[in-house]
């Protein structure tokens, strides 16, 4: 070895036959070979491993245990959301889930309630399948109850989904007992159409009970005052109702209606300004393909 003239090193062989000089002179298969050797040579005197932190040990008898406690952390990280999707398509076929949506003033508040729940619903039914029995209601004290989306298969409405959705505009009061009037008779409509479905129903609201010129919560006014009770009466036609309620923790009078609404206490949630809607939209399509399973087995 000996320095060049602008400095630098060269390697030079005691004979024609050794030396790097004759690796060069023996082509790039000589000299890659020469390479691969010494880069071997490094990476066993290095432990075999340029990382070693990662090493991956071969157990004994050759089978590998999941760290199941990582892939929990990784599950939950997720949201779990790819596998509730799969599962609430697989059971779409059995099911089918009516919506009555308050629309009332209340809702445009500076938390953009009805914000969330426009894209809680169109999260929601993005996640069905073609096969999904899907019908959507909203209610007001202007404009009584306005079908959005008739009950159909999904695959034939979800192209006018979105756009009914997002031009909901709220306004009015909150005329409860003509909701759940309406919503019995489209439910009997739609099981008469899709006989071999199991219905539910999703109700949300986020206000007490009133009619024109009426207090909140009066006898004319409360569900729960008429006989029949009109939720009752839908829960004798063999469908769940899951009610969703946008009310303060200190609203005892507006949790208490919806308690009373849903057909168990299980299928009653609040969300105080919305914000949880989405994630109670998931948790109920989980609860109506379970109630499926446990049928069906």
């Amino acid at each position: 070895m000996a320095n060049n003239k602008r400095g630098g090193i060269f390697f030079s062989g005691g004979n024609s036959g050794g030396g790097f000089s004759s690796l060069l002179s023996g082509g790039k298969p000589v000299f890659f070979l020469f390479l691969a050797i010494v880069i071997g040579g490094a990476f066993l005197l290095g432990g075999g491993n340029p990382f070693p932190q990662n090493q991956l040990t071969v157990p004994d008898d050759g089978v590998y245990e999941i760290d199941e406690e990582s892939l929990k952390d990784l599950d939950n990280a997720r949201g779990n959301l790819q596998l509730k999707t799969i599962k609430f398509k697989e059971c779409a076929g059995v099911t089918a889930i009516t919506m009555m949506l308050d629309t009332t003033g209340s809702m445009e508040t500076p938390t953009s309630k009805i914000n969330n729940l426009k894209s809680s619903v169109l999260a929601f039914t993005s996640s069905m399948s073609d096969e999904s029995v899907v019908g959507i209601e909203r209610f007001n004290g202007d404009i009584g109850v306005v079908t959005e989306v008739p009950v159909s298969l999904y695959k034939d409405v979800k192209d006018i989904i979105p756009g009914r959705i997002n031009s909901i505009n709220p306004n009015g009061g909150t005329n409860t007992i003509e909701a759940l009037q309406r919503a019995r008779e489209t439910l009997i409509q739609a099981q008469s159409a899709y006989p071999e479905r199991n219905f539910s129903l999703i109700f949300v609201s986020d206000g007490l009970p009133n009619i024109p010129g009426g207090i909140d919560l009066s006898p004319q006014a409360d569900p729960r005052q008429q006989n029949p009770n009109p939720a009752d009466e839908i829960k004798n036609l063999g469908v769940t109702i899951y009610s969703i309620g946008i009310f303060g923790a200190g609203d005892t009078q507006g949790l208490t209606l919806m308690r009373d609404l849903a057909s168990r206490p299980d299928t009653f949630y609040n969300t105080p300004n919305g914000a949880e809607l989405e994630n109670i939209y998931k948790s109920i399509s989980q609860k109506i393909c379970s109630s499926v399973q446990t049928v069906n087995n």
